[in-house]
Order: structure tokens, then sequence, then C-alpha cells
């Protein structure tokens, strides 16, 4: 698959009280370029579970085709 798929993901900063994404699912095609919204919509931390960068509490993320939890990363173990 070329492009980036979000599997059920659900994703809640740690010392939060609640989650930023709760059963997302989203499938993205390889073309899609730009990310609209209102401050705090959640834009950013989508980017960096793609990135692999943060990873899900639960679901899956896969960035053409590789679980990113399984990839070969950098992380920021601050976040």
């Amino acid at each position: 698959m070329n492009g980036i798929k979000f599997e059920n993901i659900r994703f809640q900063y740690p010392k939060t009280d609640s989650a930023i994404f709760k059963d997302f699912s989203l499938t993205l095609s390889k073309g899609i370029t730009t990310f609209v919204g209102q401050n705090g919509t959640g834009k950013t931390t989508l980017l960096l579970l793609a990135a692999g960068i943060l990873l899900p509490n639960t679901g899956k993320v896969y960035l053409q085709g590789i679980d990113t939890a399984a990839a070969e990363r950098f992380q920021d173990e601050g976040v």
C-alpha cells in the first residue's frame, strides 16, 4: 500500500485526562499534501503518529505498508 493507514488507533498523551484519538481509522492515499483545522485538533499528533515518532496506545499505523511500531525509528523519550 502506498500511503498511510491508521487502524482503530487510540492515542492519549501521558498525564492527561482524555484521548486525542479514540477508535480512529483513516487511509490516506499517496498524494495527500495538506491538513487544515483549528488549533488543538490533532493535526500535528496525527503526523507524529504517521512518522512513528509517537506510537498509538492501541491500534496500528502503517506507513507505505510498514507497521510504524515495528520500524526502526528515533523517538524522543520525553514525549
